[in-house]
């Protein structure tokens, strides 16, 4: 394991970062079309599919290296690769979703809606949920206008939305070992003949 983590630790940091950098986009344009009603959808949509674009490429690419080593003979056949590094890069979103769950779950809240003016109680369990929560959001700050269309206050949808990422990145990575060559390979011209 701490050869896995040796070997793919750039690439983890690269997924965390590209995740920070359309976060920040996703936070202005959230912000921006918050009461504009569909287009805060539409614009959170926009990040999420330029999110899952960037991550899919970073996959795909060390899919294509892999798959010539595979060839080569120099590297083993490890389809979950991708969903491991995807899942350690997205542990902090899984940590934050988890405790704002929990923290609501140990509250008298309900998980799927908030009642305006309600007092909620224990005071720590409130506390700890809304700073989770805040965490949670910020930093996957592309789905916000998802989730406020969806339910604002379903604290069930911030467990769910670091999986669109390990998927893409898993599914990318098999598609780059098994198209190493690219999608269309050319013929090579026979001798003499047309």
């Amino acid at each position: 394991m701490k050869r896995f983590f040796a070997e793919n630790s750039y690439t983890m940091v690269k997924l965390f970062i590209f995740q920070l950098a359309i976060s920040i986009m996703g936070f202005v344009t959230a912000t921006a079309t918050l009461k504009l009603g569909v287009w805060s959808l539409l614009s959170s949509v926009f990040c999420t599919v330029v999110y899952l674009c960037l991550i899919w490429t970073v996959g795909y690419m060390e899919g294509q290296k892999d798959g010539i080593r595979i060839e080569a003979g120099r590297l083993k056949p490890f389809p979950a690769k991708f969903f491991i590094i995807s899942l350690i890069s997205n542990s902090i979103n899984i940590v934050a979703g988890l405790l704002a769950f929990i923290f609501r779950a140990c509250s008298n809240a309900p998980l799927t809606y908030v009642v305006e003016n309600a007092e909620y109680s224990p005071e720590w369990a409130v506390n700890g949920h809304e700073i989770a929560n805040l965490i949670a959001r910020l930093l996957q700050a592309m789905y916000l206008g998802i989730i406020n269309y969806v339910g604002k206050s379903n604290v069930i949808l911030l467990l769910i939305i670091p999986l669109p990422a390990i998927i893409v990145t898993g599914f990318s990575y098999i598609a780059g070992v098994k198209y190493k060559d690219g999608f269309i390979k050319q013929n090579k011209p026979s001798s003499g003949k047309m």
